[in-house]
């Protein structure tokens, strides 16, 4: 999955020639999408960008083994108005919210439920390009999902059949706007993937889908091995992949596989009474992080599943208060559900659903603990600090059948943000509040906070970029428009 493509100088060769495209004229037929032929040339030999960092953000969580972590450090204090921000429309790309947003080298590509692929150069926001890349015939049932970068400079995706794609981003940005639409290197011949996502990475692309695990040549997209894992696609939650090549699956039922990237030899399978939350690889350590919803954490040897050691954050909620909040909240039980783990070179960190928060040491052992007076929902891990996603729930929010249960036994009284003194009773009742929260790696002191001004319908994700984190969510409400956010909070962070 890494590659270094010279992006910023082609883009500018691009910018020049005016090879902008604009908004698609979605009325116009489409003609049978076929592959290109052979592949693109030379692009196994670029270097890599591996992700993780300044240069590349390959994945939702940045790199193949999901860790969350960014080698950038974060630009303090966080500035509070945007560099730059792109707003869209049903009619000028989708009626979603972006659903994918990956960075590689100077170039944004973000997917939003629909066949197009929007390009945005990261440091002005200005579009580069806007392709039809899906030979679509109803624009309301059909759509791609899912995009994840190579690090050789290769986009792959997936869509509302199953099927998987590849394009090379230089042949993608250099295609002519009339071109509809742009033929990837490669497109899967059977149904191999949907929801559940996939990882590229070294020479082979490795997803889930009609009861197996299966990787196909990332230079061809042939099949290399399959994995019969026989699960419903329903209950598969996820893969990784470390750098050295070991594959990790897990799934709601409980089941974690892990398999030798090489030739799919099964290397260790767990059977977890409860359902893990996530799984992230640690290549420095050769480790695999699980939280779990029993609220413990298992750290295991990568290669051969054993435990390594295991912690529990059960105590940090009392027996007499899980009670009252369970009775308070209508619930049957209150779970402390995990809200992100993040792995670093210098430690690991997890963030709960309750407001708490944690630094591991490699051993086990907690470093420090602070508890937020908001829920969490998510964060990311930089060189300096974790940028933690704190949430408040109006009203009606507290009995959504997703948010309710997880955090609003942890709902506090309206917090003293100016979202919310500004919010009118309305939107107090029905909305949802969002704020960063920048936390010292080193004893969990707060540093800054940011509260994302918009009112979005989904939680944000924020997507490092250059020196920028970008962000994109649903405008204001009325609006049928989305954002994309760009700050600029990075410095530094070359890998």
């Amino acid at each position: 999955m890494r590659s270094a493509l010279l992006i910023c100088a082609s883009l500018a060769v691009l910018l020049a020639l005016g090879l902008l495209s604009g908004s698609c004229d979605r009325g116009s037929a489409l003609q049978t999408q076929k592959p290109a032929s052979g592949k693109a040339a030379g692009f196994s030999s670029r270097p890599a960008l591996d992700g993780g960092d300044a240069r590349a953000w390959l994945t939702p969580r940045g790199n193949a083994g999901d860790s969350g972590y960014c080698a950038a450090q974060l630009k303090l204090p966080l500035a509070q108005t945007p560099a730059w921000s792109y707003k869209y429309s049903a009619a000028q790309f989708s009626e979603f919210a972006p659903a994918s947003i990956v960075h590689y080298n100077g170039l944004l590509l973000i997917g939003a439920e629909c066949p197009q692929v929007l390009g945005l150069d990261v440091k002005s926001g200005q579009k580069i390009f806007q392709r039809d890349v899906y030979a679509h015939q109803n624009l309301k049932q059909e759509k791609l999902v899912n995009l994840f970068i190579h690090p050789q400079g290769l986009l792959t995706a997936g869509d509302d059949r199953g099927r998987v794609y590849c394009w090379d981003i230089e042949q993608l940005a250099a295609a002519s706007p009339a071109q509809r639409p742009v033929p990837p290197l490669w497109l899967s011949a059977e149904r191999v993937m949907l929801y559940a996502g996939c990882v590229a990475f070294g020479d082979s692309l490795v997803t889930y889908g009609s009861g197996n695990v299966t990787t196909l040549a990332i230079a061809d997209g042939k099949q290399q091995w399959q994995y019969p894992d026989l699960l419903p696609l329903s209950l598969v939650d996820g893969i990784v992949e470390s750098q050295d090549g070991v594959i990790v699956r897990w799934s709601l039922a409980g089941d974690v596989v892990a398999l030798n990237g090489a030739d799919g030899a099964l290397l260790w399978k767990l059977s977890l009474v409860s359902r893990p939350f996530r799984v992230v690889t640690d290549d420095a350590r050769a480790r695999v992080y699980i939280p779990t919803s029993d609220e413990s954490l298992q750290c295991r040897d990568l290669h051969s599943g054993v435990l390594k050691w295991s912690y529990s954050w059960r105590d940090l909620v009392s027996d007499a208060d899980r009670q009252r909040l369970a009775r308070e909240h209508g619930l049957e039980r209150v779970v402390v559900w995990p809200a992100d783990i993040m792995v670093g070179p210098n430690g690991v960190w997890l963030a709960l659903a309750s407001g708490d928060v944690l630094s591991m040491a490699a051993d086990g052992k907690p470093v420090w603990h602070v508890r937020l007076p908001t829920p969490l929902f998510g964060g990311l891990a930089f060189a300096n600090g974790l940028l933690l996603g704190e949430v408040y729930l109006g009203e009606d929010m507290l009995r959504h059948p997703r948010f309710g249960p997880l955090m609003g036994p942890f709902n506090p009284a309206p917090p003293d943000w100016a979202i919310v003194r500004n919010a009118s009773a309305s939107e107090l009742k029905s909305g949802m509040f969002f704020r960063f929260a920048v936390l010292d790696l080193r004893d969990g002191h707060q540093l800054d906070s940011f509260e994302v001004g918009a009112e979005p319908d989904i939680l944000p994700s924020p997507t490092p970029a250059g020196e920028m984190i970008v962000f994109g969510y649903r405008d204001a409400p009325g609006t049928g428009r989305s954002v994309i956010l760009s700050y600029n909070w990075l410095q530094g962070g070359t890998g």
